[in-house]
């Protein structure tokens, strides 16, 4: 947030078209955790039509969800229905849950 309070949205190539994939590669290629350590909440963010801070917007709310649901487990918890209803198509659900089960998170 800037000095007058305002949270500006600026995410360098995130911004940029196709800065969604950059967000994918990140999330994707994090074997075991991801440590995730921020000064904004997802209630921060304005409304855009921009999709990679779109997609940064999301990964807040699904961050902020996980640390309600499972503050005192050692692995996230998610529901099977949150999963399902955040994915546009079966292919996508099903590429998602592989590889949160392979990480061995909770999907109940």
């Amino acid at each position: 947030k800037n000095k007058e309070g305002k949270f500006d949205m600026r995410f360098g190539p995130i911004n940029l078209k196709n800065g969604e994939k950059r967000l994918n590669v990140l999330f994707s290629r994090a074997r075991k955790s991801i440590h995730f350590v921020t000064s904004v909440q997802r209630s921060d963010f304005s409304s855009t039509k921009n999709e990679g801070v779109q997609r940064l917007k999301d990964w807040f709310g699904f961050i902020e969800e996980q640390s309600r649901v499972s503050t005192d487990r050692t692995n996230p918890l998610i529901s099977f229905e949150s999963l399902m209803s955040e994915e546009e198509s079966f292919l996508s659900f099903i590429n998602r849950y592989r590889v949160l089960s392979q990480r061995n998170w909770d999907i109940e």
